[in-house]
């Protein structure tokens, strides 16, 4: 399977699903994916389970494909039942936008412009963006044929984050890494329709952002809301047309691994768990909010990929890791938090090779590809009112 890295705000999957040869990039006009029967997934036969953590219930029928060769799904956080398909080589390669409807996938083809690296997508509405591969400049393109344009140039650029919501986006920029290895990060505001002439540019503070964690968790009409590791915890900015200011701030002694900003301003990041008495690091993660205590989810193994769904004032968190130390097979652990506590014990939902999500309110699209087989599944969590919050709980 071949790997891209993805870095974007967006929570990223990277699935092998199709075979066949993808056109030229390049001043061509768009044409169709190679897939299995224009990527049609018929209803699970109970072979791929999904399991999930209560009070998560399964919303819809769970669909289900064998697939193989090189493609990779990538979703956008808030955009329910699409995908970008990313389809062939690195050197020779075409994206696609999937729109899932009763299992049924209608794909229209994006090449993605030459000399270009660090490809992301963009939901609501899609968006490729990405940096040239001698990272002097980063480009938007904004619907499949068209020309990329130019949003900044300079000098060791990638994209950090990116992300669309409502026709209102958000770029993270960052620049060539400093002798103390901190980077320089550059948020870029505008409408999906603007001119990139006309997106407005806010510098961050120079020399104290360090490059663990750097995300965009909300995007508003007329701000963004952006988490930074600053070292020694994450703080959460709201950029706007003014100077940007810090909306929350949470401490951390460890590495931070996932944030997010939820619907009623709270803020959740997932980090790695706190050492045992051994001294030892600990399997599962630590989850801290900035309006409860933090709790510690125990598990044998860590964490390799974790996303953070708000859902009220609840997270919903979801993360891979390998079975066994070293080795290779993966599982999907999911479990719900709310309250300083874990609403019920961690379900292992599924062996899996990669996954990607989407959400919106309790609704969450949940991708999971294993073994030559890609599953989709609607995911509906409900959490009622938080019990008293305790000092911490750990879940075995």
């Amino acid at each position: 399977m071949t790997r891209f890295a993805v870095l974007v705000g967006l929570l990223v999957a990277n699935c092998t699903c199709t075979k066949g040869e993808t056109p030229s990039t390049e001043g061509q006009p768009p044409v169709a994916l190679a897939g299995p029967e224009g990527w049609a997934l018929g209803a699970d036969s109970g072979r791929f389970p999904i399991v999930l953590p209560p009070p998560c219930t399964l919303a819809e029928p769970v669909w289900t494909s064998v697939v193989a060769g090189r493609t990779e799904f990538v979703a956008a956080p808030d955009l329910l039942g699409e995908l970008m398909v990313r389809n062939g080589p690195q050197q020779h390669e075409t994206m696609g936008r999937m729109r899932m409807a009763l299992g049924q996938a209608d794909v229209i083809a994006w090449a993605i412009p030459a000399n270009s690296s660090h490809v992301a997508a963009m939901g609501s509405p899609w968006m490729l963006v990405g940096s040239t591969l001698d990272r002097t400049a980063v480009w938007l393109q904004r619907a499949p044929g068209t020309a990329h344009e130019t949003l900044t140039r300079g000098e060791g650029l990638e994209v950090a984050a990116s992300r669309c919501q409502d026709a209102h986006c958000a770029v993270l920029v960052r620049s060539a890494e400093a002798q103390d290895g901190a980077r320089e990060h550059t948020v870029y505001l505008g409408d999906a329709n603007e001119a990139t002439g006309q997106w407005r540019r806010v510098e961050l503070s120079k020399g104290v952002v360090s490059t663990r964690l750097a995300s965009i968790d909300r995007v508003e009409s007329d701000s963004a809301v952006v988490a930074l590791d600053v070292g020694g915890g994450v703080e959460w900015r709201r950029i706007g047309r003014e100077a940007s200011r810090v909306v929350a701030t949470l401490a951390l002694n460890e590495a931070p691994l996932a944030s997010a900003f939820g619907p009623d301003d709270t803020a959740w990041v997932a980090a790695t768990p706190s050492r045992g008495p051994d001294g030892l690091d600990n399997g599962g993660l630590r989850i801290a909010s900035s309006r409860s205590a933090a709790v510690e989810l125990r598990a044998p193994t860590k964490a390799t990929r974790v996303t953070l769904h708000p859902v009220g004032t609840a997270a919903v968190v979801w993360w891979l890791a390998p079975r066994a130390s070293g080795g290779e097979q993966r599982l999907l652990h999911a479990a719900v938090v709310s309250g300083g506590r874990a609403v019920g014990p961690i379900a292992i939902a599924a062996e899996a090779d990669d996954v990607a999500f989407s959400a919106h309110g309790e609704r969450i699209d949940v991708w999971v590809q294993d073994d030559g087989s890609v599953t989709y599944a609607q995911v509906r969590c409900v959490v009622g009112t938080a019990p008293p919050p305790l000092l911490r709980e750990s879940t075995p």
